[in-house]
């Protein structure tokens, strides 16, 4: 049982980790605004209500707190339009995501945990005396990476771990000074108590990060609250006699500073949740690293003091952590373009709004007017997607009932796919182009006599463009997954390709028949210890063979390039390959990122290193252009495309290439964490 229960736990953060909302560079900046607007609205509540509150019970002023920020968010959802039952998805969102019993556990468990930490808190700052005066707060953020270490095995770089340990040395102050006035056992229990918290709170920011995909910051709020609300009742009930006691000394003021209490926490929440829309969970985490400073200052302020030294080096230690912290992860981020942005699934997307509009049309529930109000922008999007495709190299989109091929300029293809937003053709309509100058510089190392093998082939971008370049080459394209495999037939057929054979196996380090997943949101296939914790998912039996085993089986004479995309499957794909690049030596050209070996375990650094050790140097091409960027990307991404050629079957190749190409070292900007 605790072992299912231990699996289960590592599948969920891992699948956190994956699938948390991915950020936009450009409104990082709003996630760390709403966390510290957030700490700001716990500190001022803390400072300028809890002295008056406090004159209440505890368990009087719980109730009155929780109450009030429930109706609060109560009274939001309903002038916002939001609805606060957890049923609101589709059929098919529950599929791909977590079902409706799953969410409500969910946030029942996310918001447990967050009060019986608060509750917690309070308690032991009212009875014991130790929270407030000597409890270290805020070492969030290093908690958070050190089980991210622990857990995930997660890689961060240098500056990382120096921003965090300075933040948290900053945090440790005011613990450090408060203990020599405090007993040992004050300063321990303290101490043990804040860590215990920050523990919590790496839990809770876990689950925050896959709640808020799927329900809006009001609703997980409210039930947060609805949550305290039940629990203040329980405690009440058990402190009765108490509260009875104390009725008739109980003052209105007191009564108003719970109030304003509640609406300040239901604010901080609102906040909190929208934060993670935003920014990475790490950022959020550094963020409260800000609560002790804000605190001290508003006690000040209102208290009329001076900022104390300890104060001042706090601050600055803090601020100091935090904003290399900031810089290293808005640096990360220039590296992970490849990785797809994401939206709350709760909110409808344009296709789901213009089938939701056909449906109430349909119905009758919407009049002509508003029927058409919403298909006027379905036809401009028609005529501003030929405006997209003026910068691109998109020729030509052709519409057919249920399907839609693209033409492209400078090549002779005619290719279909679906919505999936990994297929070739949407690459090159979103960015402009696609491996346009690795292909270029593939055609000169390629022969009319070569024998050619892509896999991941997909919808056969790279095998197509090749055959109509090389009509007498041999070109063996291996796509596993059914759908991209059916237009990769399809698209072979379309364009007249003979010389192109389609294999509908997974390249891998062994053979058999085993059971991949496909993962609804990037259509990949993937292992089931990646696929995670879907309620529900498509599984794909999918038969696994090795390179060597094909190169036997196949009686292949010679072997010349092997090119692909594998989501991480890379070095499996050369551990089976063994025999065949020792015997054949070919070029060896794949686009890899970081993040997605890591799923399978390796770093870019091993796959160099086993390369180096067949006599191959890995080389990355002199882009003299790329996709299309923002304007605001200043920074150069890292280049993900890596050509291996061996050191003495391609020597006259590199003499030749010399001035296109330059060589890289295993560790050369590999650290993406």
């Amino acid at each position: 049982m605790l072992k299912k229960f231990w699996e289960y736990s590592l599948n969920y953060i891992h699948y956190v980790k994956n699938h948390q909302i991915l950020v936009n560079p450009h409104k990082r900046i709003y996630g760390i605004i709403y966390t510290l607007i957030g700490w700001f609205l716990i500190a001022f509540s803390l400072t300028v209500f809890t002295p008056e509150s406090s004159k209440l019970p505890l368990s009087l002023s719980f109730l009155i707190t929780f109450t009030t920020a429930s109706l609060f968010l109560y009274i939001i959802s309903r002038n916002g339009g939001i609805s606060l039952k957890v049923s609101l998805m589709s059929d098919k969102d529950q599929k791909t995501h977590f079902d409706l019993s799953s969410r409500k556990i969910l946030i029942f468990i996310r918001g447990f945990i967050a009060i019986i930490s608060y509750v917690g808190l309070a308690v032991a700052d009212k009875f014991i005396g130790i929270v407030s005066n000597s409890a270290l707060f805020g070492s969030d953020a290093l908690i958070y990476a050190l089980l991210m270490c622990w857990i995930l095995k997660e890689k961060r770089s240098s500056l990382d771990w120096l921003g965090i340990l300075i933040a948290t040395v900053g945090v440790t102050i005011p613990f450090v000074v408060n203990s020599f006035s405090s007993s040992i056992l004050n300063a321990v229990s303290g101490g043990l108590i804040g860590l215990a918290a920050s523990v919590f709170m790496s839990i809770i920011f876990f689950l925050n990060a896959v709640i808020v995909r799927h329900e809006p910051a009001t609703r997980v709020a409210f039930y947060q609250c609805l949550i305290g609300t039940g629990i203040a009742i329980l405690i009440s009930i058990c402190t009765l006699s108490f509260i009875l006691k104390t009725l008739p000394s109980i003052s209105l003021s007191s009564i108003l500073s719970s109030i304003w209490m509640g609406i300040a926490y239901a604010l901080a929440l609102i906040c909190f949740f929208r934060a993670f829309l935003y920014t990475e969970i790490i950022l959020i985490a550094i963020s409260g690293y800000a609560f002790d400073p804000m605190a001290a200052l508003l006690n000040n302020f209102f208290g009329g003091a001076v900022c104390s030294l300890t104060n001042g080096i706090t601050i600055a230690l803090i601020t100091i952590g935090t904003a290399i912290l900031y810089y290293e992860e808005s640096r990360h981020s220039k590296k992970r373009k490849h990785l797809k942005m994401t939206q709350p699934i709760y909110e409808s997307t344009i296709a789901e709004e213009f089938e939701e509009n056909d449906q109430l049309f349909q119905k009758g529930q919407i009049s002509t007017d508003t029927y058409l109000a919403k298909r006027k922008l379905f036809n401009e999007l028609l005529f501003k997607i030929s405006e997209e495709m003026i910068d691109t190299d998109v020729k030509k989109i052709e519409l057919e009932k249920g399907q839609v091929y693209f033409s492209f300029f400078d090549s002779d293809l005619k290719l279909e796919c679906d919505e999936d937003l990994q297929a070739t053709p949407l690459d090159i309509l979103n960015f402009g182009s696609y491996w346009k100058e690795e292909l270029a510089f593939i055609f000169d190392l390629c022969t009319s006599e070569s024998t050619i093998l892509d896999f991941s082939a997909q919808v056969g971008w790279l095998s197509l463009n090749l055959a109509k370049k090389f009509p007498k080459a041999t070109l063996y394209s291996f796509e596993a997954n059914t759908d991209p495999y059916s237009h990769l037939q399809r698209n072979i057929k379309t364009n007249a390709c003979s010389n192109v054979e389609p294999i509908n196996i997974r390249l891998s380090n062994r053979e058999g028949i085993e059971n991949f997943f496909l993962l609804p949101e990037d259509h990949i296939l993937t292992p089931q210890k990646n696929a995670l914790i879907y309620s529900e998912i498509s599984k794909i039996e999918c038969k696994l063979t090795t390179l060597d085993a094909f190169v036997s089986h196949k009686e292949l004479k010679s072997l010349d390039l092997i090119a692909g995309h594998a989501i991480g499957g890379e070095l499996e794909i050369l551990q089976g390959a063994e025999k065949a690049i020792d015997q054949f030596h070919p070029i060896i050209f794949f686009e890899l990122f970081e993040d997605f070996c890591l799923e399978y375990d390796y770093s870019i650094s091993d796959l160099v290193h086993f390369l180096q050790e067949k006599g191959y140097q890995g080389y990355h091409l002199k882009l003299m252009t790329h996709q299309k960027k923002s304007e605001n990307e200043k920074e150069e991404e890292a280049n993900p495309y890596y050509f291996f050629f061996h050191k003495e079957k391609h020597q006259e190749l590199l003499s030749r290439f010399q001035e296109r190409i330059y060589e890289i070292e295993p560790d050369d900007e590999l650290d993406l964490h």
